[in-house]
C-alpha cells in the first residue's frame, strides 16, 4: 500500500538541511506539504517544492490541464513575490493513480509545464505511480541546466521509489 508519508519526511530532512522552511498554513486543494526558502538571497529565486495528491478523476489532458493551472495560480498568488522575470522556482511531487500516471507519462509536459514562462516560474514534476512506484521527471529548460535542487529531489526520490520496488518484489511491507 502506498505511503507518501515516508518519501516527504525524507525530503524534509534535506529541505530543513538547504533552507527551506515548511508551510502548515497549507490552503490548497490536494496538496499535502509545502517547502520554501522564506527569505532568498539578493537576485535569487525563490524556490518551493510541493507534494500532491492527485485526485482520482484528473484522467484527461484537458481536465489535468486546468487542475495544474489552479494549483500553480494559487501558489504563484501566496509565494511568487519577487521582482525577477523569474520570480518562482517550484518542484512538485504528485502521487497518483495508476491511469493518470500512464496520461501524464505521455502527455505531462503538455499539461503541467504549458504555461510556466507566463507564469514566471521555472518547473519540474515528480509523477510517482501509488501502485507500483514508478517515477517519471520532467522539467523545463531552466531547470534542466540549472536546478541543483531538483537533482537533490531526483536522487531521493528515485532512490526511495526504487526501495519500495525492492520491498514489493521481495514482499516486504515499505521500507
Amino acid at each position: 500500500m502506498f505511503n507518501g508519508v515516508q518519501l516527504i519526511k525524507i525530503l524534509d530532512d534535506v529541505l530543513k538541511n538547504t533552507g527551506y522552511v515548511s508551510d502548515m498554513e497549507i490552503a490548497v486543494p490536494d496538496v499535502r506539504a509545502i517547502y520554501f526558502v522564506r527569505k532568498p538571497l539578493v537576485l535569487k529565486v525563490r524556490n518551493l517544492c510541493a507534494f500532491i495528491d492527485l485526485p482520482e478523476v484528473i484522467m484527461d489532458r484537458n481536465t489535468a490541464k486546468e487542475y495544474f493551472e489552479f494549483i500553480r495560480k494559487c501558489l504563484m498568488q501566496k509565494y511568487g513575490d519577487a521582482f525577477l522575470w523569474k520570480e518562482l522556482e517550484l518542484c512538485f511531487i504528485v502521487f497518483c493513480e495508476d491511469e493518470s500516471f500512464k496520461m501524464l507519462k505521455e502527455e505531462g509536459d503538455k499539461v503541467v509545464h504549458k504555461a510556466s514562462f507566463e507564469l514566471n516560474a521555472m518547473l519540474g514534476t515528480f509523477f510517482i505511480n501509488k501502485s507500483n512506484y514508478d517515477v517519471i521527471l520532467q522539467s523545463t529548460w531552466g531547470l534542466h541546466f540549472s536546478g541543483q535542487h531538483l537533482q537533490a529531489f531526483k536522487d531521493l526520490i528515485f532512490t526511495w521509489c526504487n526501495k519500495q520496488k525492492e520491498a514489493i518484489e521481495n514482499n516486504r511491507p515499505d521500507i
